[in-house]
């Protein structure tokens, strides 16, 4: 799968925070960029190992981070421990050895990217 997003590198764009960071960092990989999707279905599903695979990508973001936005993409509250594995388990599921992203979690996450995000839009909760 590649995405408008595979010419980019985290060093080339400017971001204003951590939970951007945490979006763009999921996004690129939904395109594989720099192997992310297979690296991330190898590690364990937990919150540190995926902040420390995407710090080593040059995405810096937090725990935190990644729970808020696992929370705008599944549109519900996860807990901070569990938030990887609900987005696994719900969203991106592994297959082949890789995080595969369907089409409907790369609109949800184009959503998230696009409009609204972080203020709150895509809480109903």
């Amino acid at each position: 799968m590649t995405n408008d997003a595979s010419a980019r590198t985290a060093e080339s764009v400017s971001y204003t925070s951590g939970l951007d960071r945490a979006v763009t960092f999921l996004y690129e990989v939904a395109g594989d960029n720099n192997g992310l999707a297979s690296r991330l279905a190898d590690c364990e599903r937990t919150p540190v190992a995926w902040v420390q695979i995407a710090s080593t990508a040059g995405y810096d973001f937090t725990e935190d981070d990644l729970r808020e936005v696992s929370e705008e993409l599944l549109q519900r509250p996860v807990g901070r421990e569990s938030c990887v594995q609900e987005l696994v388990a719900d969203l991106l599921p592994v297959a082949d050895g890789q995080i595969k992203l369907p089409p409907e979690a790369l609109d949800r996450l184009k959503a998230v990217m696009q409009q609204g995000r972080f203020s709150g839009y895509y809480r109903p909760w």
